[in-house]
């Protein structure tokens, strides 16, 4: 199988992974994860995501962010590393 779509570096973009999940495979998945004793939150937006992992994270730890890109896009990698809040490590 040729791919179709390449990113900027021109590696290959498997395009099963463009659609989003369907509610019930998110709550499907949700529930297995919490039957392993995750605990697991489902948001709608990007907004929501970035709401609870900045209340879920602990101010007296450090935070190792890299160079993830969906912290990045989401905001998350700011509110991280730019705020006083977090004990940012970046390598």
């Amino acid at each position: 199988m040729t791919p179709t779509h390449t990113t900027d570096t021109g590696l290959p973009i498997d395009i099963r992974f463009a659609r989003s999940a369907t509610e019930e495979q998110l709550h499907r998945t949700a529930a297995a994860l919490r039957e392993k004793g995750y605990a697991v939150e489902i948001v709608d937006t990007a907004a929501e995501a970035r709401a609870v992992v900045t209340r879920l994270l602990p101010t007296d730890k450090s935070i190792f962010t890299v160079s993830s890109e969906t912290l990045r896009v989401s905001g998350l990698d700011d509110d991280i590393n730019a705020s006083e809040r977090f004990d940012a490590v970046r390598m």
